[in-house]
């Protein structure tokens, strides 16, 4: 018998071994006896996925502009979609906290990849627009995944769903092509032109850039000077710096205590 803190009552805590549940689906919080007051535990396993998010931005930030958008997208979705799989054989709470972690991880690198991608492929009066459209992808999703929770009786199943649709969203950036943007922040004219020529095609238009010479930006420090700039952007506009720590603090918060 324990006493509660917050009211003062007394109150007797049982062990699983006490007691059997009655019900037809199957839950992480049942398999894994996390309840009654076990509030910290079952916080963590959403908290930990945008702990990961935070870690797959980070990451993904540094890929984009090294690698590229692409690649580093298709390395999220596969982080993602391999420990969504891994989760079916899921029987352990540190196991499930781990796999969390590395899908907020592979989620938000595919995630702000294809954003980027988007952004970068799209016609500039286009881009309001389909930015809107990403974010009403969120308002989609999250009806699907409570149909995923409605239907399937097993959470450990809900993985394997979750997983193939991650797959099918995968598909469109395999097919994709890497952003000119990315090709003209390496210094690669020939490769921003090829891509440029294949987002025409694939628009029906006939783009000659055959004869056309696209001028590298003089810089005295190298490929470098991308990733350093924005660095200098902080250095020189403190508000901007400042309402980007504010709104990081605030995404970060919120997501963790969610």
């Amino acid at each position: 018998m324990e006493t509660n803190s917050d009211t003062g009552l007394d109150h007797f805590i049982l062990n699983s071994s006490e007691y059997q549940w009655n019900i037809r689906k199957r839950s992480f919080v049942i398999d894994f006896d996390i309840v009654c007051f076990a509030y910290a535990k079952k916080s963590l396993v959403s908290s930990i996925y945008f702990i990961g998010a935070l870690v797959g931005l980070i990451i993904g930030s540094f890929l984009f502009d090294t690698i590229g958008r692409k690649p580093t997208s298709l390395i999220g979705g596969t982080l993602a979609i391999t420990v969504t799989l891994v989760g079916v054989f899921c029987k352990n709470y540190y196991f499930l906290l781990a796999i969390r972690f590395f899908q907020g991880t592979g989620v938000f690198m595919i995630g702000t990849g294809a954003y980027i991608l988007a952004q970068e492929q799209m016609p500039s009066q286009y881009r309001n627009m389909t930015n809107a459209w990403a974010q009403g992808l969120y308002a989609i999703g999250y009806p699907m995944a409570a149909a995923i929770g409605y239907f399937c009786d097993n959470w450990n199943t809900m993985f394997v769903l979750g997983a193939v649709f991650m797959a099918v969203t995968c598909i469109p950036i395999i097919f994709t092509v890497e952003s000119p943007r990315y090709f003209l922040a390496k210094g690669n004219m020939e490769g921003a032109k090829s891509s440029l020529k294949t987002l025409a095609e694939l628009n029906g238009v006939d783009l000659k850039l055959e004869k056309v010479r696209i001028i590298q930006p003089e810089s005295d420090e190298g490929e470098q000077q991308t990733i350093l700039q924005k660095m200098k952007e902080f250095y020189k506009c403190p508000a901007l710096l400042m309402e980007t720590l504010v709104q990081m603090f605030c995404w970060f918060t919120i997501c963790v205590s969610y």
